[in-house]
């Protein structure tokens, strides 16, 4: 797997809000000003087939509208057709996201929902564990009758994706782990320090946790606890991302090395 940082930060830095886009065509999280980031990076936008949002906070898919718009017309002025795109998160997602987009564009909003084949997996609804299929590369995933059932991706990879429950503060929350071949990417989202937290690293080989501040509080954790954490898994690679200003420079002073937006890691 490859791994984008594609954003590292809390809402209140400069830098892109946290967010990750793997093997070029899932994301995890779509915050505002993703879709600028993306095209700073030149990567693909019309590759995207899946997005995983962790919990309906701005900072976390408020620039979905956008992906909507340049997945639904961006393909229709490069002459090819929209690939199904499979949105999974908390209760309510496809309401929820319906909503958002409604109120962005509510005068292109048919054209965008006859254009692109929705797919969305409620997770309080359809189970946390599921696999997609990806008949090839770039047509986008089809959902199986059975989450259990096998898929393979553009070059045979086959993605399993579990959600984990996590506590920030009175906001349904989860976060993800994605594995291929026998390697594991886990993704908090935002998060206190509870035992869904945990569980993601453990069940990680690279697993990005959030660290909004140096020290944890209580809907969200500190650097403290990233620290805890290397400590306590070091056959594991512990990422801080969601970090706020104050948690970068405290990681930094601790001997740790803060990834930049734009950070490629591989499994």
């Amino acid at each position: 797997m490859e791994i984008i940082q594609l954003g590292t930060a809390s809402i209140w830095p400069a830098e892109v809000s946290s967010s990750f886009l793997i093997d070029g065509h899932i994301l995890v999280d779509c915050p505002n000003g993703l879709i600028k980031q993306m095209k700073r990076l030149d990567l693909d936008i019309l590759k995207i087939d899946t997005v995983l949002i962790t919990h309906f906070h701005a900072d976390h898919y408020f620039d979905l509208p956008l992906l909507y718009l340049e997945l639904a017309f961006d393909a229709a002025e490069r002459g090819t057709q929209s690939c199904p795109l499979t949105l999974a998160g908390p209760s309510g997602i496809r309401a929820q996201t319906e909503t958002l987009y409604r109120l962005a564009y509510a005068d292109t909003a048919q054209a965008v929902y006859e254009t692109i084949p929705f797919r969305y997996i409620d997770l309080a609804e359809d189970g946390r564990q599921h696999r997609l299929r990806y008949p090839e590369h770039g047509s986008g995933p089809a959902g199986a009758e059975d989450p259990a059932e096998g898929l393979a991706a553009g070059g045979g990879q086959i993605y399993d994706l579990r959600a984990y429950p996590v506590i920030h503060g009175a906001t349904e929350a989860w976060g993800y782990t994605v594995t291929c071949r026998e390697k594991t990417a886990g993704f908090t989202g935002d998060t206190s320090f509870c035992p869904g937290m945990e569980e993601i690293v453990r069940a990680s080989d690279l697993a990005f946790v959030e660290a909004s501040y140096p020290v944890h509080q209580s809907v969200h954790m500190g650097i403290d606890k990233i620290l805890e954490l290397q400590k306590k898994y070091p056959e594991k690679r512990i990422i801080p991302t969601h970090m706020g200003r104050e948690a970068r420079r405290a990681y930094e002073e601790a001997g740790g090395r803060a990834p930049a937006d734009g950070t490629v890691w591989r499994l």
